[in-house]
């Protein structure tokens, strides 16, 4: 069912991204952070597909972080600043000046303006353990029945978890995106999956 999840995800991005106009810099930036959403929540399908959970983790923690920063932005323009200061501080350094990282919101913190501390607390906590090398990831994603594997085809229960996780992220942002800029869509298609995604019965 991944293959078809990562079909159906396609087509709801040329469905609702081709071609969307943006008319301001707020809803451009708006789009673009959807776009990545999307996109990394393709590139995890496209591993789902073949039956390998090791690197999701990593791709859908960087999926959410840009999800939080696009209801950040929805919620108030002048996020903006926060994410161009980044990138500021970031040539900044490279140019061998000092900064002040914290002048920025720190993850943490963007979770609680998006309104999403539960969610900073349970799924983005758990993808961020299966990110990093420790003894739990190591022995989840690598290892099986006290065997070492390498290029392990996991289990489906995984990949049905994996899948919905990453269609809940794609439809939410793609929801939020177009509901901001043109109110007028119907997203109803993108709820459904979002409802069925959500609560674990899409695949």
């Amino acid at each position: 069912m991944s293959q078809g999840a990562f079909q159906e995800l396609n087509s709801f991005r040329l469905k609702y991204l081709s071609g969307l106009e943006t008319n301001t810099l707020h809803e451009k930036y708006v789009a673009l952070l959807t776009i990545r959403v999307v996109e990394l929540c393709q590139d995890s399908l496209e591993l789902l597909c073949r039956k390998n959970a090791a690197s999701t983790p990593i791709i859908l923690r960087s999926a959410l972080e840009t999800y939080i920063d696009l209801l950040c932005l929805i919620k108030d323009p002048n996020y903006i600043e926060d994410m161009n200061k980044s990138f500021d501080f970031y040539k900044a350094k490279l140019a061998g000046d000092k900064v002040n990282w914290k002048e920025l919101p720190n993850i943490y913190e963007k979770f609680k303006i998006a309104g999403e501390q539960e969610l900073y607390n349970g799924f983005y906590a758990y993808l961020c353990r299966s990110s990093h090398g420790n003894l739990e990831m190591l022995a989840h994603f690598h290892s099986k029945n006290g065997e070492l594997i390498s290029g392990m085809e996991h289990e489906p229960a995984t990949i049905r978890q994996f899948v919905n996780q990453t269609m809940t992220v794609s439809t939410s942002a793609l929801i939020e995106c177009i509901s901001f800029i043109n109110s007028n869509t119907n997203v109803d298609d993108l709820r459904s999956v979002q409802h069925r995604a959500g609560s674990g019965e899409y695949v």
